[in-house]
């Protein structure tokens, strides 16, 4: 969601440079907007399950970061490995 934001951001940017032929209102706009972008994306994360994720919880075995099943394939959100789930170590 932040690098949607981030994305909506350059563009206003890009769009108010263009307009007003003068790049420091952009980059105000810029200032202004990322911080609130980052807040708005912290706001409705789900930070409870960031803080306190299940123990049961699978596992990366590159990074330890919890994974994503989906039938038998497993991917990590964080570094981008994959596999089968039969390549899970089990501990």
């Amino acid at each position: 969601m932040f690098y949607k934001l981030l994305g909506i951001c350059l563009a206003v940017m890009l769009i108010l440079t263009v307009l007003t032929g003068n790049p420091a209102v952009a980059l105000v706009v810029g200032v202004i907007f990322v911080p609130v972008a980052g807040f708005v994306q912290w706001v409705f994360s789900d930070r409870e399950e960031e803080e306190h994720p299940a123990s049961h919880a699978p596992r990366c075995p590159h990074c330890g970061s919890p994974i994503r099943i989906q039938g038998n394939r497993w991917a990590c959100g964080w570094c981008g490995d994959h596999g089968d789930v039969s390549s899970l170590k089990k501990h």
